[in-house]
C-alpha cells in the first residue's frame, strides 16, 4: 500500500486576506492573527503558529469536511507534531495512510499553539498571559472556518490534546459544547480528591523559600526591568535542564494561568505563600486558586453536566505507568464523577507512560474515534 505524504508549504505569514491553498498544498504551516492574547500583561505575541492538514481529496471538489483541533502539551511546539518528535509521528503522513487504508474518513486536522515563554498557557483565559481560551474559540476556529471548506458546526468539530493539551481539550469541550461536539483527551492534567498532593509544586519548603526570595528580587526592580529579568530567568530555568528548575518554571506558568493578579508585580501571580520570620506562611485563598486549576472537578462536572451530555463522545486515554501518578489518579477520579452523573464516556488505559505511546494512541485510537463520532453533514 502506497502512503501519500502531504506536501509541506512553508509560509511566513498567513493572514485573512490570503488566497486559498493551491492544489497539492495540504500541510500548511501558518502564522495567524491572535487578537485574543493582546490583553495579557505579560505581552503574548498577537500572531501565533498554526498547522492545518487538508484531506487528500480537498483540491478535487467542493466538499466540506469535519475538523479536529489538537492542543499540544506543555513546552511542545506545533511543529513537533510533524517532525517525528513523538515516536516518528508525522500528522500528515499518518492521516493520509489511514485514509488510504480505509481506516478513517477524510477530515481537516488542525494543530493550535498553546506554548508561551513560560512553557504553556493551559488554554485558559488569564489577565497575565492573555485569553488563550478565546484564542482557540475565536481566533483559531473562526480562522479555519473562514479560510477552509469546513463543516462549521459543533457536531462536525472535535477537540483533542495531550497532557496540558489534554486538560485544555476537556476544559474547552465541557464549557463550549456549542463549538465542539466530541473530545479525546490524552494524559490530561487533572487532580484527584487530594488536589495538589503528589504534584510536587509546594511539597518542598526550601523550593518555596527560593521562589519567594527570587520574588523579592523582582519586587525591588522597576516594572520594565522586572519583566525583562523575569523572562530571562525563565529561559535560564529551562536551560539548566534539571527537574527542580523545570518545575520551578512550570509553577510560574501554572500560577499565571490559574492564579493571575495583574495588580501585583511580575510575575503577576497570587502565590500561596509569603515569608514570615523566615518561614513560608500559607494563604489558603490563594492556594485554592492553584487547587481549582486542574481540580474542583466535582463542581465543574456539576456546572457543565448539560454540556457534557451534549457531546457525541468523550474519551480519557491514559498510560497506567505515567511518570506523573497524579494524572492517572485524577483521570480515574474524573471518570468516576462522569459515571455518577450518567455521562457517557470511555476511560482507556494502556501500559505505557505519559507520552511514549502518543503516536500509537493518535493513529490507532484517537483518529478512528473522531472518524466514527463526528458528523459529516
Amino acid at each position: 500500500m502506497k502512503i501519500v505524504k502531504c506536501t509541506v508549504l512553508m509560509i511566513g505569514l498567513f493572514l485573512y486576506g490570503h488566497s486559498q491553498p493551491a492544489p497539492g498544498e495540504r500541510l500548511l504551516q501558518l502564522t495567524i492573527p491572535a487578537p485574543s492574547l493582546a490583553a495579557g500583561v505579560l505581552d503574548a505575541p498577537t500572531e501565533q503558529p498554526l498547522i492545518v492538514c487538508l484531506p487528500p481529496s480537498y483540491a478535487k471538489g467542493k466538499t466540506r469536511y469535519p475538523v479536529v483541533y489538537f492542543l499540544p502539551g506543555f513546552t511542545t511546539d506545533v511543529t513537533e507534531m510533524i517532525d517525528g518528535t513523538f515516536q516518528g509521528l508525522h500528522v500528515g503522513t499518518a492521516i493520509d495512510g489511514l485514509v488510504a487504508a480505509g481506516k478513517i474518513r477524510e477530515m481537516i486536522f488542525v494543530v493550535a499553539n498553546g506554548r508561551n515563554f513560560l512553557g504553556g498557557s493551559f488554554y485558559v483565559n488569564s489577565p497575565a498571559t492573555g485569553n488563550w481560551e478565546d484564542f482557540i474559540l475565536k481566533d483559531v476556529v473562526r480562522f479555519v472556518d473562514r479560510r477552509f471548506r469546513t463543516l462549521a458546526k459543533a457536531s462536525c468539530r472535535g477537540i483533542a490534546g495531550s497532557s496540558m493539551g489534554g486538560f485544555g481539550a476537556i476544559h474547552l469541550a465541557m464549557r463550549h459544547s456549542d463549538v465542539f461536539g466530541a473530545v479525546y483527551s490524552l494524559s490530561p492534567g487533572l487532580f484527584a480528591e487530594d488536589g495538589l498532593k503528589g504534584q510536587g509544586m509546594f511539597e518542598s519548603e526550601p523550593n518555596i523559600i527560593r521562589y519567594l526570595e527570587k520574588q523579592a528580587e523582582f519586587d525591588a526592580m522597576p516594572a520594565a526591568d522586572a519583566q525583562k529579568t523575569f523572562r530571562a530567568f525563565v529561559a535560564e530555568l529551562y536551560n539548566r535542564r534539571t527537574l527542580t528548575d523545570y518545575f520551578w518554571a512550570f509553577s510560574y506558568a501554572y500560577g499565571a494561568a490559574f492564579a493571575a493578579n495583574p495588580k501585583k508585580g511580575v510575575p503577576y501571580i497570587d502565590y500561596p505563600y509569603a515569608l514570615a520570620d523566615g518561614r513560608p506562611r500559607l494563604n489558603p485563598e490563594f492556594l485554592k486558586k492553584y487547587e481549582d486549576g486542574f481540580g474542583a472537578l466535582p463542581e465543574k462536572v456539576d456546572r457543565y453536566q448539560k454540556n457534557l451530555l451534549r457531546l457525541r463522545g468523550i474519551v480519557i486515554d491514559i498510560g497506567a505507568n505515567d511518570r506523573y501518578p497524579w494524572i492517572v489518579q485524577g483521570s480515574r477520579y474524573f471518570s468516576r464523577l462522569l459515571q455518577e452523573k450518567n455521562i457517557p464516556h470511555q476511560l482507556l488505559e494502556h501500559d505505557g507512560g505519559h507520552e511514549d505511546r502518543l503516536r500509537e494512541r493518535f493513529e490507532n485510537h484517537m483518529l478512528p474515534f473522531f472518524s466514527k463520532d463526528l458528523s459529516i453533514k
